[in-house]
């Protein structure tokens, strides 16, 4: 994730490169409330009284460590928030449907990105009360990464990450395993206190992937976006008589080192948006908490 300070809007602008949903599986990248430490479950708290803490997990922002929590409240949102050393709250993320953007915001991405299709967005408040919204955006084959301030204004675009900036083993790694494909990211993180590298990528038959790899090369972990129709039909199957009356949106294939495949579907279950995982002959594994 990447910080474009602004300083003639007065706002720490964020043009967040927004990843997949949380995995499910043989690992829970979404670490549990006990990892958060005492201080972050403190300013939380104080900040979000009531608020469920979905997890907290350490990353890497311009080379510093910093840690994101992501959380609940009680009036259903859901946010990501940045601490400082200091266990401050730093910066605040919440997801938007693109609908839900300012009017001039929406205006000012129709005039500058004509055609464009908006996949995602945030509002991202920072310490101070600024608040700006960043965008992922399709346009025509490309995907890119704007930021607005609240009255419309361009802040800035993040390019996506070139396969060069990649360590030399993860950019070996991922020319072997998918030839010719085209690289939209790639960022250091830690699961488990260890550093491994998160690419993303879409193949060259057009497959949305994304890769964890060790720093010295091995393909730890693979995760591909699926149509709901491609999911096996006894995965399917299960999902209905676990939740009954559930409404897939989503699924994702995992497929880790080991070769054990995995299913992942996000799923609306009245008001609440659930994700819930299963073996590839349609066995439960887990649920988490929807975003």
């Amino acid at each position: 994730m990447q910080t474009a300070k602004i300083s003639r809007f007065g706002v720490s602008a964020m043009i967040i490169v927004l990843g997949a949903p949380a995995l499910a599986g043989e690992k829970d990248k979404e670490k549990g409330k006990a990892d958060c430490p005492a201080a972050v479950k403190a300013a939380i708290e104080k900040a979000h009284p009531g608020a469920k803490i979905l997890g907290c997990e350490q990353e890497k922002e311009d080379g510093k460590e910093v840690m994101e929590a992501k959380i609940e409240t009680k009036d259903g949102k859901k946010l990501g928030l940045e601490f400082d050393a200091a266990n401050a709250i730093v910066m605040t993320k919440e997801k938007l449907a693109a609908d839900a953007l300012p009017p001039a915001v929406g205006k000012a991405v129709a005039t500058k990105y004509a055609g464009a299709k908006i996949d995602k967005a945030k509002k991202v408040t920072a310490a101070d009360g600024k608040v700006a919204y960043s965008v992922k955006l399709e346009v025509g084959a490309d995907t890119k990464h704007a930021t607005f301030t609240a009255d419309g204004t361009f802040v800035g675009e993040k390019a996506p990450h070139k396969l060069a900036e990649c360590p030399p083993p993860v950019q070996a790694a991922i020319d072997k395993a998918y030839p010719g494909a085209k690289l939209e990211g790639c960022k250091e993180e830690k699961e488990d206190g260890k550093p491994q590298f998160e690419a993303k990528l879409e193949t060259k038959a057009g497959a949305k992937l994304g890769l964890e790899v060790s720093p010295t090369g091995g393909l730890l972990r693979t995760e591909e976006k699926i149509k709901l129709e491609a999911l096996p039909a006894v995965v399917a199957k299960a999902l209905g008589v676990k939740y009954p009356g559930a409404k897939a949106t989503k699924a994702e294939k995992i497929t880790p080192a080991t070769g054990k495949v995995n299913y992942e579907i996000a799923f609306e279950a009245g008001k609440d948006r659930k994700e819930a995982t299963f073996a590839a002959d349609g066995a439960f594994v887990e649920e988490e908490a929807g975003e």
